[in-house]
């Protein structure tokens, strides 16, 4: 699989926190999380207990931003290792593509990871545009 691999420090970045990003509790709230990939993918997601069976709660943050009751927009951040934390499961609703959403989670993640003092990372599949576009929008530059 041809991947594209990006990278973003601090000296780098030139975007900031969006307001309308918030932390997510997915256990918490996993119903709204099905929800939206239920939308999104057309296809619901296991059962919670299945889901959270192995999850690394200390590994990974989600970060979404939610209108009229509903996530509209999500990006997770992956503690990958001490000095490397990736952007990852970036997905925003189709009806809202398009209208800088995701760009916001992205550019919201980056500011937290390098907030916490950790280069931000982000890999897409080559053929993955929307993606590709959305992280060099955000700040990111490809690694060659």
């Amino acid at each position: 699989m041809d991947v594209v691999k990006f990278v973003c420090t601090k000296d780098d970045f030139k975007g900031e926190a969006d307001v309308r990003v918030q932390l997510f509790d997915a256990f918490k709230n996993y119903d709204l999380l099905n929800e939206f990939f239920g939308k999104h993918d057309k296809k619901l997601m296991e059962d919670k207990a299945t889901y959270f069976d192995g999850y690394d709660f200390q590994a990974w943050n989600d970060y979404v931003i939610i209108e009229n009751g509903e996530i509209i927009s999500r990006a997770g951040i992956w503690k990958v290792n001490g000095t490397e934390w990736e952007v990852a499961g970036v997905s925003t609703l189709p009806e809202y593509r398009k209208q800088g959403y995701g760009e916001a989670v992205v550019q919201s993640c980056i500011a937290k990871i390098l907030e916490s003092g950790k280069t931000a990372t982000c890999t897409t599949k080559t053929t993955n545009t929307a993606m590709i576009n959305t992280a060099l929008k955000a700040g990111f530059k490809i690694v060659k």
